[in-house]
């Protein structure tokens, strides 16, 4: 889409924008009868449409090359100082090193420490062997018909149907014991 054309106004509001002038002050400046509220609100709105806010990054840019030096001319001037027998040596040898840092001479610093595992790698390591070890003694659920008694002794049966005695004091059956992985009582 092409950009529209501004008029004459939107122009001037340009202009003095990119000369540094407030946004309100430049619409009214640039010939806008308003309130200064209102001109303050349509500057501010203007300055965000892409004809007028492109306008103004096209009558600053001669601005910007001027106030900011290029790469080059960065490196003229480190050389200039470099060259210089009247500036003290410390300061000829920093520009040079600039000059180089410039030109990409110095390849970043990178330092890696292997240093083998850490704490927390140990930990973690630990904690998994203790829950892989617990989830194989997790006793699986228990199905309907099977209930966990505890008797008189404070000795839990896992199944006292299964041991032949329905009130759960008799020896423990083997097959329960073994399902369960618990040791059975001697």
């Amino acid at each position: 889409m092409a950009m529209r054309s501004l008029n004459v106004r939107q122009e001037r509001f340009c202009e003095f924008i990119a000369s540094g002038m407030s946004g309100t002050d430049a619409w009214l400046a640039a010939g806008y009868q308003v309130d200064r509220e209102h001109a303050r609100v349509q500057a501010s709105d203007s300055q965000t449409k892409p004809n007028i806010a492109a306008r103004i990054a096209e009558l600053r840019k001669p601005q910007t090359e001027k106030a900011l030096l290029t790469k080059d001319r960065k490196r003229a001037l480190l050389m200039e100082f470099a060259e210089n027998p009247q500036i003290k040596t410390p300061d000829r040898l920093r520009a040079i090193e600039l000059d180089a840092k410039l030109a990409g001479h110095f390849a970043p610093d990178v330092v890696t420490v292997d240093d083998g595992p850490t704490l927390l790698d140990e930990i973690s390591d630990r904690a998994n062997r203790v829950a892989s070890i617990l989830n194989r003694r997790a006793m699986p659920p228990v199905a309907s018909n099977d209930h966990a008694t505890v008797n008189d002794a404070g000795h839990t049966n896992a199944n006292a149907n299964l041991a032949g005695n329905a009130n759960g004091l008799s020896a423990w059956n083997p097959a329960v014991c073994a399902r369960y992985e618990i040791a059975p009582r001697v």
